[in-house]
């Protein structure tokens, strides 16, 4: 747990030497979190993306405070960290946050890329109504249902259309058991219904006929890690005013060409293996 926020907006002036931070679990009610002494970036220990976040800068001398500045929801990495992101480039997590205070906001960018790009969730994720079509299993006479994200945590509703109505089985039959009504295979995100739940299909089963609401199961494989922590490194020494703060304390500008693209060519084959998994009528 915990959460960073960066400050866009630079301070009128070094008179301002601290900022206040505001915290609000609905986004309409802040009250004051901290105050701390002034710099670029701000990490809540008891913070998380489900905050909402303000600050302002103020005098401590003339007790002077400026307008608030919305900053929004605090960052929350939950695949790779700023601290494994300052080992790789070889410097502490305080120079690289002074230097780029946005580096968590890119690492939670890199996330939602390895995401999107191997279609799967890495993080826990809550699913809402993920409209599914039934496959029926003549082997050994049922219905299989797959979801698009697994391994799942938590079945939330799986509901079933009958041609006028959803019915959710988690409330019709609570318990699952291979002997009863439905069993389900959370590590491949796998429901089995026994043919006896043919009524509640139009039949023959229309397309979409379950929707499921779930919770998928935190998994980070080491390698999607390593490729967060890699595309976060490369967009950082590829910017521009990049330096590279050694450990004496010495600045200077280094040739990173070879090692980026020997870092983009890893990444690329890290994410290979994630693509396009075999699914096949619905079943894996």
């Amino acid at each position: 747990m915990g959460a960073y926020i960066y400050f866009a907006v630079g301070r009128p002036n070094t008179g301002y030497d601290k900022i206040k931070i505001y915290r609000s679990e609905d986004g309409n009610t802040f009250t004051l979190h901290d105050t701390i002494d002034y710099q670029k970036w701000y990490y809540d220990e008891t913070g998380s993306s489900s905050y909402y976040y303000k600050y302002s800068f103020y005098n401590s001398t003339t007790t002077e405070e400026t307008d608030t500045y919305n900053f929004g929801y605090g960052i929350e990495n939950k695949i790779a960290s700023v601290e494994q992101v300052a080992t790789l480039l070889n410097v502490s997590k305080q120079e690289l946050l002074n230097k780029f205070p946005d580096t968590p906001e890119r690492i939670l960018q890199y996330e939602d890329y390895v995401e999107n790009v191997t279609k799967r969730k890495f993080r826990e994720t809550k699913i809402v109504e993920e409209y599914c079509t039934p496959v029926y299993r003549y082997d050994w006479d049922g219905w299989v249902v797959s979801v698009k994200y697994f391994p799942v945590k938590e079945w939330n509703k799986i509901e079933v259309w009958n041609g006028n109505e959803w019915r959710d089985i988690l409330v019709d039959y609570p318990e699952e058991s291979r002997k009863g009504y439905w069993w389900s295979q959370k590590e491949k995100g796998l429901i089995f219904l026994y043919s006896f739940f043919s009524p509640f299909f139009i039949s023959p089963p229309s397309k979409d006929a379950v929707r499921v609401s779930y919770t998928t199961q935190e998994y980070i494989p080491h390698d999607i890690q390593r490729a967060v922590i890699l595309l976060t490194a490369i967009s950082l020494l590829e910017n521009e005013e990049s330096v590279v703060m050694l450990p004496s304390g010495e600045s200077q500008r280094v040739d990173f060409n070879q090692k980026i693209q020997l870092w983009k060519e890893e990444v690329n084959q890290i994410l290979k293996r994630y693509v396009s998994p075999y699914i096949i009528d619905g079943w894996r």
